[in-house]
């Protein structure tokens, strides 16, 4: 499109030729020029600067929104339309992927022309970053309480939809949402703080010496505060009690206790993986970490109506110390605090330990070996 505005008089060019023209005007007019005709050379050199490309890019921008925006809603009045005409046969999950799909497909079509808002509140957020209302001087450790917040939100939204749906939403449901809120985050704040929204993974990091130890207090914290904070908005928005959100082990401590911190074992085995591997995995490794966070929780979470719970899928402690300062119950939440600690250096730990960085690697390892002499860094 910009070939189409080269040609363009600039506002220079324009008012060199205004100027021109009021000589010429003025030769011409000789001793009639008022200044009543100089203010109509003016106002005609003004017109003529206009950016007039700048109105074409605009209304550009205007339709790829409206279209965007159009394409978003008629897809979700369609999967509505479908519900009602199947006898609510289609349920919770196939209208979110709708959603999501839709979304990619908006993006991808007037992502490059307009940024595909679709949404005025995205708008006007933008906006204010772009002028900078906002001032953090530590905007790691924002980061990491904001991440915890969308995390342990997310949460409290698919158990109380739970509820309010008297059951229909299942483990599965239950695992999905926590592993793809966990792949917003890491894609929202991971270039910032690291993502680890886990006080566990943070002292992990730090115990390997690849965290500094006077930033693990201020992340803690952080996480801590997000989590409560989401917990008593979620009960606020979604009617429902805290305790709902609350962290059991219906099955035992001491199954509860193991199966937290092997879960988080290999959340985080998997974490040190993707951080020695950082240049060949890339942005893949948001989806990675997710993946894991979604088995960690079939394997040991559950939701209030299934018949089988077992530790509730927490693996993570400010994850479960939210709903109990807010509810102030602390029964057994010891175990949500040690077991995914224990787990998670443990994780970090082994895989540490199998890289075998003083052994050289033998003749017949595969090519991919000879990295496991580097150190960890």
């Amino acid at each position: 499109m910009e070939h189409l505005f080269e040609d363009q008089p600039t506002i220079e060019n324009s008012n060199e030729a205004s100027t021109s023209d009021q000589s010429k005007y003025d030769q011409e007019m000789g001793s009639n020029a008022t200044p009543r005709s100089v203010d109509v050379l003016i106002n005609k050199a003004s017109c003529c600067s206009f950016p007039y490309q700048m109105d074409i890019d605009s209304l550009r921008k205007v339709l790829a929104e409206a279209m965007g925006t159009f394409i978003m809603m008629f897809c979700i009045c369609a999967i509505i339309a479908i519900t009602q005409l199947m006898g609510g046969q289609v349920g919770l999950l196939e209208y979110a992927a709708t959603a999501a799909l839709t979304v990619v497909v908006v993006i991808f079509s007037i992502g490059a022309i307009s940024g595909a808002h679709v949404n005025p509140s995205i708008t006007f957020a933008f906006a204010t970053l772009v002028n900078k209302v906002v001032f953090v001087d530590d905007v790691q450790v924002l980061a990491e309480a904001m991440g915890t917040f969308i995390l342990m939100f997310c949460i409290c939204a698919i158990i109380a939809i739970t509820q309010l749906m008297g059951g229909q939403v299942g483990l599965l449901e239950y695992a999905a949402t926590s592993a793809l809120t966990v792949v917003v985050v890491i894609f929202s704040i991971g270039a910032i703080s690291g993502a680890h929204v886990n006080p566990s993974i943070t002292f992990a990091f730090a115990t390997l010496g690849q965290f500094p130890w006077s930033q693990v207090p201020l992340y803690i914290i952080a996480q801590i505060m997000g989590s409560t904070l989401a917990t008593y908005v979620g009960s606020l928005v979604y009617g429902i009690k805290s305790e709902l959100m609350i962290t059991r082990p219906l099955q035992g401590s001491t199954t509860a206790f193991w199966v937290e911190l092997i879960a988080t074992f290999i959340i985080m085995f998997l974490a040190s993986s993707l951080e020695y591997q950082s240049k060949y995995v890339g942005h893949l490794s948001g989806f990675i970490v997710g993946t894991a966070i979604g088995l960690a929780v079939l394997i040991s979470g559950h939701v209030q109506t299934l018949p089988m719970p077992i530790s509730g899928g927490s693996m993570n402690p400010a994850r479960s110390l939210g709903p109990a300062i807010v509810s102030w119950k602390f029964g057994d939440v010891w175990i949500y605090l040690i077991a995914p600690t224990v787990g998670a250096v443990g994780g970090a730990l082994l895989f540490r330990a199998l890289r075998l960085q003083h052994h050289p690697c033998g003749p017949d390892s595969s090519p991919n070996t000879t990295r496991l002499r580097q150190p960890l860094h």
